[in-house]
């Protein structure tokens, strides 16, 4: 049954949301305020791996979010859509000692064996 849905937020999880929607034959409207605020806190970036946060059920739903950005963007383009807006390359940490430095080195090494997106 189609039915009329509003997505709250254009970001990244509102687009991808209003684009599966609307592919599974829903009327879909996205309200924005266009203010930016995501995309100026780099919200869309997604990176999850490094983050320091110990709270496991966050950790998961961003890593499958991260781990499902290859669906989504095999999805756009099999839909003729343009899917080099955005690519993946890496992560870049500050840190103003080297313990600490290695403290996210090991953390990275660590998950890769759980997530090898995060790559090298």
């Amino acid at each position: 049954m189609k039915k009329k849905i509003a997505v709250i937020g254009g970001g990244i999880v509102g687009a991808t949301a209003s684009y599966y929607l609307a592919k599974a034959g829903h009327s879909v409207s996205v309200f924005d305020s266009g203010k930016g605020q995501a995309t100026a806190a780099s919200a869309g970036i997604i990176c999850p791996w490094l983050s320091r946060r110990r709270n496991k059920k966050w950790y998961r739903l961003v890593s499958e979010g991260a781990a499902f950005y290859d669906k989504l963007l095999a999805d756009l383009a099999s839909d003729g859509l343009k899917t080099d807006a955005y690519a993946r390359c890496g992560a870049l940490i500050l840190g103003q000692s080297v313990d600490y430095l290695q403290e996210v080195h090991d953390r990275a090494l660590e998950r890769r064996e759980q997530a090898p997106l995060i790559g090298n």
